[in-house]
């Protein structure tokens, strides 16, 4: 299923670092599918226009910080497929078919990731992805006598 849209539709970001005076020890990453429904397609097309709405939440512990975005996924595809979603929504909006929409959550989790790790910075949080960092290496044998 092709995706043919994204968008944020809240963005939620508080520092309270500075008020409790403790860092983050952890922070744990959640994302919900909190609706799906069916849209009309402004194309001629046999396929179905489906919108996927999520919130992806950063739960910082110590409870020093609160991140939500909210937002929404537009992707097409055959419309046999895109009913048996609908339906299987509207009886356990819990047990989604994961294989329907790993491709969705994957997008929907690295939009979210980058755009959290640009609000962390400038509120002036710890990021929650770990970083790569430069760390001490030590000397080849040898090489400090190579003067090249």
């Amino acid at each position: 299923m092709p995706i043919i849209g994204f968008a944020f539709d809240k963005i939620l970001v508080e520092n309270k670092i500075t008020e409790k005076g403790e860092n983050a020890q952890k922070v744990e990453t959640h994302i919900v599918v909190s609706d799906i429904k069916e849209e009309k397609a402004g194309i001629n097309t046999k396929d179905a226009l489906l919108r996927l709405d999520f919130l992806f939440e950063l739960v910082y512990d110590p409870k020093v910080a609160d991140m939500l975005l909210g937002g929404h996924v537009d992707y097409v595809g055959p419309e046999k497929e895109v009913k048996k979603m609908l339906a299987d929504w509207k009886k356990d909006k819990r047990n989604l078919d994961f294989e329907s929409v790993r491709t969705i959550l994957n997008l929907v989790l690295i939009k979210c990731n980058i755009k959290a790790l640009e609000l962390s910075q400038q509120v002036n949080l710890p990021p929650h992805l770990a970083m790569p960092l430069m760390g001490k290496q030590e000397a080849k044998k040898g090489a400090e006598q190579y003067i090249g």
